[in-house]
């Protein structure tokens, strides 16, 4: 079956050119697209079931217009593009739609560093996270086209990375080219010679994609990752959820709050 991007509306002012960027990716990875809003369900505690599914009805017919705006504005073909409007968690909508054999990346959109914290604190966004096993996808809101001409894998020896996603991902945006990048940061509770052959192995596994290591350790360590990533054009940052870069404050502050969003460079998610 064709792959699938599944992506998140919130209706804000980002939508728009979101939705157009979904259309791009789309056409070149030969994929369909899902658009997904949850609405709010703004109706009254003491409603009785029949005025509650009304104004849910109005709620989601509304919703189902706008979406059909943003498809006709985007110049999205109606034969590759569902809606889905639902008042339910979004997790289990994206669970329950998620056909064997589909092979899904959901997408939401950064829209500055305040939603970028919500992202990985605590918000909607990180229940998909944490509740999907589904590679996602965040677009900073200054991106403009996709051109990844290469994948940066942030990796640790005591959280091995998912290599069949990882390989996964490579394969579904081969036609990109793209080449690989391992990075590590040792503190003073990691195994230096278990770090690097860690990233040894990984070399080895992953040489058909060009892959390099490097490693940074010292108080400088995540300046010292952001002036090198800044030299790399088109580059993507990958983490995997529940890894260390997902889960330690200082990662997520200095490398994902900086680097991608100050950097506007895309996030890519592995699931377990």
């Amino acid at each position: 079956m064709k792959k699938r991007l599944i992506l998140l509306i919130d209706f804000s002012k980002f939508s728009e050119p979101l939705v157009k960027l979904a259309g791009l990716l789309a056409e070149q990875l030969d994929a369909k697209i899902t658009l997904v809003h949850q609405i709010p369900s703004l109706v009254p505690s003491l409603s009785d079931l029949e005025s509650r599914e009304v104004l849910i009805s109005h709620e989601k017919e509304t919703a189902t217009s706008k979406l059909l705006d943003l498809m006709k504005v985007a110049g999205l073909p109606e034969e590759d593009v569902s809606i889905l409007v639902t008042e339910k968690h979004l997790p289990q909508i994206i669970n329950e739609r998620s056909v064997m054999g589909h092979d899904d990346i959901v997408m939401l959109g950064l829209k500055g560093s305040g939603f970028l914290k919500k992202l990985l604190i605590g918000s909607t966004a990180t229940k998909i996270i944490d509740e999907t096993n589904k590679p996602i996808m965040a677009i900073p809101s200054t991106l403009t086209s996709f051109e990844p001409s290469k994948f940066v894998v942030a990796v640790s020896y005591r959280f091995p990375i998912n290599e069949e996603s990882l390989l996964h991902l490579l394969e579904t945006f081969r036609n990109f080219k793209v080449k690989l990048e391992f990075l590590t940061v040792i503190t003073q509770h990691d195994d230096k010679d278990s770090s690097y052959a860690y990233l040894l192995i990984l070399e080895n596994k992953f040489s058909e994609w060009g892959a390099t290591y490097k490693i940074y350790q010292g108080t400088d360590a995540f300046s010292e990752i952001k002036t090198h990533i800044q030299t790399l054009p088109n580059s993507y940052l990958v983490a995997q959820k529940g890894s260390r870069t997902l889960n330690d404050q200082l990662f997520r502050k200095f490398m994902l709050n900086d680097l991608i969003h100050d950097g506007s460079m895309p996030l890519l998610i592995l699931p377990k």
